[in-house]
Protein backbone atom coordinates (compact mmCIF):
# COMPACT_ATOMS: atom_id res chain seq x y z
CA UNK A 1 0.00 0.00 0.00
CA UNK A 2 3.01 2.26 -0.37
CA UNK A 3 3.89 2.44 3.33
CA UNK A 4 7.59 3.34 3.74
CA UNK A 5 9.90 0.66 5.12
CA UNK A 6 10.74 2.82 8.16
CA UNK A 7 7.07 2.74 9.21
CA UNK A 8 6.80 -0.98 8.49
CA UNK A 9 9.80 -1.48 10.79
CA UNK A 10 8.09 0.52 13.57
CA UNK A 11 4.91 -1.49 13.15
CA UNK A 12 6.83 -4.78 13.14
CA UNK A 13 8.57 -3.75 16.35
CA UNK A 14 5.11 -3.26 17.89
CA UNK A 15 4.10 -6.73 16.73
CA UNK A 16 1.85 -5.45 13.95
CA UNK A 17 2.19 -7.61 10.83
CA UNK A 18 -1.14 -6.91 9.12
CA UNK A 19 -3.48 -3.96 8.97
CA UNK A 20 -6.76 -4.23 10.84
CA UNK A 21 -9.92 -3.76 8.73
CA UNK A 22 -10.32 -0.10 9.75
CA UNK A 23 -6.66 0.58 8.89
CA UNK A 24 -6.85 -1.16 5.51
CA UNK A 25 -10.01 0.74 4.55
CA UNK A 26 -8.70 4.16 5.64
CA UNK A 27 -5.30 4.27 3.98
CA UNK A 28 -6.23 5.10 0.38
CA UNK A 29 -8.94 7.71 1.07
CA UNK A 30 -6.81 9.50 3.70
CA UNK A 31 -3.80 9.48 1.36
CA UNK A 32 -6.03 11.02 -1.29
CA UNK A 33 -7.06 13.79 1.12
CA UNK A 34 -10.68 12.66 1.27
CA UNK A 35 -12.92 13.06 4.30
CA UNK A 36 -13.18 9.86 6.31
CA UNK A 37 -15.36 8.79 9.22
CA UNK A 38 -13.92 5.79 11.01
CA UNK A 39 -15.90 3.81 13.54
CA UNK A 40 -14.44 0.78 15.21
CA UNK A 41 -14.13 -0.76 18.65
CA UNK A 42 -11.41 0.30 21.07
CA UNK A 43 -8.11 -1.40 20.34
CA UNK A 44 -8.62 -1.86 16.60
CA UNK A 45 -5.96 0.65 15.56
CA UNK A 46 -7.96 3.73 14.63
CA UNK A 47 -5.11 6.08 15.53
CA UNK A 48 -2.75 4.39 13.08
CA UNK A 49 -5.62 4.10 10.56
CA UNK A 50 -5.68 7.87 10.14
CA UNK A 51 -2.14 8.56 11.35
CA UNK A 52 -0.05 6.56 8.91
CA UNK A 53 -1.65 7.83 5.68
CA UNK A 54 -2.03 11.39 7.02
CA UNK A 55 1.67 11.50 7.90
CA UNK A 56 2.67 10.02 4.54
CA UNK A 57 0.53 12.64 2.78
CA UNK A 58 1.95 15.45 4.93
CA UNK A 59 5.50 14.41 4.12
CA UNK A 60 4.79 14.47 0.37
CA UNK A 61 3.13 17.89 0.64
CA UNK A 62 6.05 19.17 2.75
CA UNK A 63 8.56 18.03 0.15
CA UNK A 64 6.57 19.71 -2.62
CA UNK A 65 6.23 23.07 -0.83
CA UNK A 66 9.82 23.24 0.42
CA UNK A 67 9.24 22.45 4.09
CA UNK A 68 11.14 19.15 3.82
CA UNK A 69 14.53 18.39 2.35
CA UNK A 70 15.73 14.89 1.53
CA UNK A 71 19.33 14.48 2.68
CA UNK A 72 22.01 12.40 0.92
CA UNK A 73 21.52 9.51 3.33
CA UNK A 74 17.78 9.49 2.57
CA UNK A 75 16.76 11.08 5.87
CA UNK A 76 14.37 14.02 5.95
CA UNK A 77 15.14 17.44 7.44
CA UNK A 78 12.17 19.69 8.08
CA UNK A 79 12.37 23.50 7.83
CA UNK A 80 12.43 25.31 11.19
CA UNK A 81 9.40 27.43 12.00
CA UNK A 82 7.06 25.48 9.72
CA UNK A 83 3.34 25.57 10.48
CA UNK A 84 1.42 22.46 11.57
CA UNK A 85 0.11 20.24 8.82
CA UNK A 86 -2.03 17.94 10.97
CA UNK A 87 -4.13 18.69 14.04
CA UNK A 88 -5.85 16.01 16.10
CA UNK A 89 -8.47 17.12 18.62
CA UNK A 90 -9.20 14.78 21.54
CA UNK A 91 -11.80 15.21 24.30
CA UNK A 92 -9.44 14.52 27.23
CA UNK A 93 -5.80 15.07 28.06
CA UNK A 94 -5.37 11.34 28.73
CA UNK A 95 -6.54 10.46 25.21
CA UNK A 96 -4.47 13.30 23.74
CA UNK A 97 -1.33 11.89 25.39
CA UNK A 98 -2.14 8.36 24.22
CA UNK A 99 -2.76 9.47 20.63
CA UNK A 100 0.37 11.67 20.65
CA UNK A 101 2.52 8.75 21.85
CA UNK A 102 1.16 6.49 19.12
CA UNK A 103 1.71 9.09 16.39
CA UNK A 104 5.16 10.05 17.70
CA UNK A 105 6.41 6.53 17.05
CA UNK A 106 5.45 6.91 13.37
CA UNK A 107 6.54 10.57 13.06
CA UNK A 108 10.09 9.98 14.20
CA UNK A 109 11.29 7.72 11.35
CA UNK A 110 9.72 10.12 8.83
CA UNK A 111 11.60 13.11 10.29
CA UNK A 112 8.35 14.71 11.47
CA UNK A 113 7.78 16.31 14.87
CA UNK A 114 4.62 16.04 16.93
CA UNK A 115 3.56 17.76 20.13
CA UNK A 116 0.74 17.31 22.60
CA UNK A 117 -1.19 20.37 23.84
CA UNK A 118 -3.55 20.16 26.81
CA UNK A 119 -4.39 22.10 29.90
CA UNK A 120 -2.78 21.64 33.29
CA UNK A 121 0.72 22.38 31.98
CA UNK A 122 2.60 25.56 31.10
CA UNK A 123 1.95 27.32 27.79
CA UNK A 124 5.64 28.16 27.35
CA UNK A 125 6.97 24.79 26.08
CA UNK A 126 4.01 24.50 23.73
CA UNK A 127 4.54 28.03 22.36
CA UNK A 128 8.27 27.31 21.97
CA UNK A 129 7.50 24.12 20.01
CA UNK A 130 5.23 26.12 17.69
CA UNK A 131 7.97 28.69 17.05
CA UNK A 132 10.50 25.94 16.24
CA UNK A 133 8.09 24.11 13.93
CA UNK A 134 5.61 21.34 14.59
CA UNK A 135 4.18 18.99 11.98
CA UNK A 136 1.47 17.34 14.09
CA UNK A 137 -0.41 18.79 17.04
CA UNK A 138 -2.51 16.53 19.22
CA UNK A 139 -4.53 18.42 21.78
CA UNK A 140 -7.69 19.20 23.64
CA UNK A 141 -10.04 21.80 22.16
CA UNK A 142 -9.66 24.24 25.06
CA UNK A 143 -5.87 24.43 24.89
CA UNK A 144 -5.88 24.59 21.09
CA UNK A 145 -8.34 27.51 21.22
CA UNK A 146 -6.16 29.22 23.86
CA UNK A 147 -3.14 29.07 21.53
CA UNK A 148 -5.24 30.36 18.63
CA UNK A 149 -6.52 33.25 20.79
CA UNK A 150 -2.97 34.10 21.93
CA UNK A 151 -1.76 34.15 18.32
CA UNK A 152 0.70 31.30 18.92
CA UNK A 153 -1.00 28.84 16.58
CA UNK A 154 -1.44 29.43 12.85
CA UNK A 155 -3.43 26.79 10.98
CA UNK A 156 -3.04 28.25 7.46
CA UNK A 157 -1.01 25.24 6.29
CA UNK A 158 -3.01 22.59 8.11
CA UNK A 159 -3.90 19.85 5.62
CA UNK A 160 -5.59 17.32 7.91
CA UNK A 161 -7.92 17.77 10.87
CA UNK A 162 -8.91 14.76 12.96
CA UNK A 163 -11.71 14.78 15.49
CA UNK A 164 -10.89 11.80 17.68
CA UNK A 165 -13.93 10.59 19.62
CA UNK A 166 -15.99 13.43 18.13
CA UNK A 167 -19.15 11.94 19.67
CA UNK A 168 -17.60 12.26 23.13
CA UNK A 169 -16.60 15.88 22.49
CA UNK A 170 -20.19 16.66 21.47
CA UNK A 171 -21.48 15.00 24.64
CA UNK A 172 -19.18 17.22 26.72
Amino acid sequence: MGVPQDIIDVLSHKGITHFTPVQAKAIRPVLAGRDVIGRSRTGTGKTLAFGIPALMRLLEISKANGNAEVMRDGSIRMRRGRLPGIIVLCPTRELARQVADELMSVCKPLGLFSAVFHGGVSYDPQARALRQGVDVIVGTPGRIMDHLDRGNLDLRECQTVVLDEADEMLNM
